[in-house]
């Protein structure tokens, strides 16, 4: 099957293994930290296999990606330390909906295990996929959990051009375990309530449930889109490999319209912000900000997808530093 398929698309091989070589390299990290513009079009170039479009952007990841080339996101930095933010959703006066923080360390080394509760989550503050989840201390593999964590604890967003991550402090954070009694019938995983807000507003709302690893220990999951007022299916704008089968189907939050106030208020400074809530048993959490949702490559979005949620976004009035 390898065989045939690299007979078949053997120019797509090629590309791809050029273009994971290029973004590996050192020369590629140089280029991230001076010239990130030109990182960000053979970013763009690799997904997309066409030119971005810098003068005048339309897409969703277009513009991402102009975001992330022309203005100042130094603010980014901060929000999406998975600890720093908590000081910024406290000054916005929602330390109701923080999730308990038991500690967070510069190294596994520090970490005092008997001092934490039986059941807890730990997670590096500066990326994303490290999160363990520990339901029994006494059970847990501890000390494969503290390889994989101190073997992450290195800066990212060279390889993905994502420059706001370089000035990150990558650290680990234990946080309380949620777990989720209601729709355990929709979903094996908590529900991630992923609200995609545009110049401050709650635009549409990405569901992740089903999270796992798989059998390469790649962390998967499944989706779904929702518009965040109506609660309107919103599938068309998922890739058709990523669309759930027309049986699923979730139920509006009984608390969304707080869960879109959070968001707005949360989001309001930004042209384009994704903020991440956990509902729990009727409770909202805040999980997490993003404003470049998968390295600004929304693979999972389709065509129209992009384009509408791209045509949503204003940035008559963004200032520019380049």
């Amino acid at each position: 099957m390898v065989l045939r398929y690299l007979f078949l698309h053997p120019f797509k091989t090629i590309r791809n293994k050029f273009y994971a070589e290029l973004f590996r390299s050192n020369y590629y990290k140089k280029m991230v930290r001076d010239n990130p513009q030109k990182a960000l079009s053979l970013q763009y170039k690799s997904a997309h296999h066409k030119n971005i479009n810098w003068d005048n952007p339309q897409t969703l990841d277009e513009k991402i990606m102009w975001l992330e080339a022309m203005t100042d996101t130094s603010k980014w930095s901060q929000l999406t330390d998975k600890y720093e933010v908590r000081k910024f959703i406290e000054e916005k006066g929602h330390k109701e909906i923080l999730v308990d923080c038991y500690g967070v360390w510069n190294s596994i080394s520090e970490i005092n295990f008997e001092a934490l509760p039986n059941k807890f989550v730990l997670k590096c503050t500066h990326d994303s996929g490290s999160t363990h989840i520990i339901k029994d201390k006494s059970k847990a593999d501890l000390v494969d959990i503290c390889k994989d964590l101190q073997a992450k604890l290195h800066p990212i967003g060279y390889t993905t051009c994502e420059p706001h991550y370089l000035s990150i402090q990558p650290r680990i954070i234990a946080e309380e375990l949620l777990e989720e009694k209601e729709l355990k019938d929709l979903s094996t995983s908590m529900i991630d309530y992923k609200v995609w807000c545009f110049n401050g507003v709650p635009n549409v709302i990405f569901l992740c449930y089903n999270r796992h690893k798989d059998l390469n220990g790649h962390l998967t999951a499944s989706y779904d889109m929702y518009d965040a007022k109506t609660w309107a299916k919103k599938r068309e704008y998922l890739d058709v490999a990523y669309r759930p089968d027309d049986n699923t189907c979730f139920p509006a939050p009984d608390n969304l319209e707080k869960m879109l106030e959070y968001a707005a208020n949360i989001s309001k400074d930004f042209p384009i912000a994704r903020v991440d809530f956990y509902n729990i048993n009727g409770k909202i959490y805040f999980g997490e900000i993003t404003f470049t949702s998968a390295g600004a490559n929304c693979y999972y979005f389709s065509e129209l997808g992009q384009r509408v949620m791209g045509d949503a976004i204003d940035l008559t009035h963004v200032k520019r530093i380049r």
